[in-house]
């Protein structure tokens, strides 16, 4: 009748069960006939006698209503209160001393304070890649100076060669 529902990541098996057993049916369905049997006697001998039902024959009647709604309830609120034990003591977390809203809170906690450090390692790096931006444009500069000092001195040995004699 009840099924173990395993927990995702835990050991823990919590058993739930909405269904009410045979019994308990058989039970409700006993007080509903009885319940009934009682009404239809009263009801018969007041006719025969002309006088008006017994009360204790009625409170006999709902005493049987009662007694089965309560084969059938008796059971769901057995099932609810299992139930609520067994969340009860995954809240609780009986295998740490720390309830479960406390140990949501240290983690919280955890998240907010690696986020405001994150935050500071995300502005650091803005930082030096403004910096390496910088870095790469002096080296881009400093690329082409070279370049054109190569090129004057082509230049330069390539007139040389053109007029060896000559004075420029």
């Amino acid at each position: 009748m009840t099924e173990p529902l395993p927990q995702a990541g835990s050991a823990h098996h919590a058993e739930h069960s909405n269904k009410i057993g045979w019994g308990w049916w058989l039970v409700a369905s006993v007080g509903v006939a009885a319940a009934a049997a009682v009404v239809v006697v009263a009801l018969i001998a007041s006719l025969r006698s002309g006088r008006e039902i017994d009360p204790n024959q009625v409170m006999l009647a709902l005493i049987a209503l009662l007694g089965s709604l309560g084969a059938v309830i008796i059971p769901k609120l057995n099932a609810v209160g299992k139930n609520t034990s067994q969340t009860a003591e995954h809240v609780v977390n009986s295998h740490s001393s720390t309830i479960l809203r406390d140990d949501i809170d240290e983690i919280k906690r955890i998240v907010k304070a690696t986020d405001s450090r994150l935050y500071g390692v995300e502005q650091t790096q803005n930082f030096q890649a403004r910096d390496i931006l910088g870095i790469r444009e002096e080296i881009g500069q400093i690329r082409k100076s070279e370049r054109d000092q190569w090129d004057a001195i082509e230049t330069t040995a390539g007139k040389r060669r053109q007029n060896p004699g000559g004075t420029s």
